[in-house]
């Protein structure tokens, strides 16, 4: 009779404890940890190409675009989630020039590129697919971004005759002007992905204009535009 109490007692201790801890738990805590799941970053590789009829300002395909990205989801739906999304991005356009270079009157350079970083905030639409949730499973974006010029450069490198008088032996000249004024300070842009599980195909394409009119370049007549759509791969985690 003993070893009975003794082996009740032991059992009721042990569901004692049990509840003890579940009733601990701090709800709050867990339900932070479960909306933590809906933050993501997201890191792109793409490229800025030209539409349309070439011009002076033609670019490269090899004209590369990086971006890296924040973003809280939000599912009001099992097959819907509303994105916020604010992060960085670097674009260089390297110029296909002609004999009516624009940025570089009556000269032709061997390389000539435009540098512009921005700062990025927008909204997204994702619907989901098939396999309903945020973390796995296909979808479709759409959305809009509003970007901010943080800075901009124009870089040109030009091979010169080192034994040239002047040249000092060198054999290339690197020239880079900074804080661009003909570059707008505001870009807006509509976009839209397709993927699954984390990695997606994305596409952007710019709605405003890039350049402004400035006194200094091409007579204060505006820039035709340059490369307004980009697209690559993404990788969300």
């Amino acid at each position: 009779m003993k070893k009975i109490i003794i082996i009740l007692s032991l059992l009721s201790a042990t569901t004692l404890s049990s509840q003890e801890i579940v009733l601990e738990r701090n709800v709050a805590d867990d339900r932070d940890s479960v909306e933590d799941d809906n933050s993501k970053s997201q890191l792109r590789w793409g490229y800025n190409l030209t539409l349309g009829a070439p011009d002076s300002l033609n670019t490269l395909w090899s004209s590369t675009s990086i971006n890296y990205t924040g973003m809280k989801l939000f599912r009001p739906a099992k097959f819907y989630s509303l994105g916020l999304n604010y992060g960085i991005q670097f674009d260089n356009f390297k110029l296909d020039q002609d004999s009516a270079n624009l940025l570089s009157v009556n000269h032709i350079n061997d390389r000539q590129q435009l540098h512009l970083y921005t700062g990025r905030i927008g909204l997204t639409n994702r619907f989901h697919l098939g396999k309903h949730g945020i973390k796995e499973g296909a979808f479709i974006e759409v959305g809009a971004v509003g970007a901010i010029r943080i800075t901009s450069r124009m870089k040109i490198e030009n091979e010169i005759e080192a034994k040239a008088q002047g040249n000092a032996g060198a054999e290339e000249v690197n020239i880079t002007y900074k804080r661009l004024q003909y570059i707008e300070l505001l870009q807006y842009y509509a976009t839209a992905a397709i993927g699954r599980n984390g990695l997606a195909l994305y596409g952007e394409y710019r709605i405003s204009n890039l350049f402004k009119k400035y006194e200094a370049i091409r007579n204060d007549i505006k820039l035709p535009e340059v490369a307004p759509l980009n697209i690559g791969l993404r990788v969300e985690f």
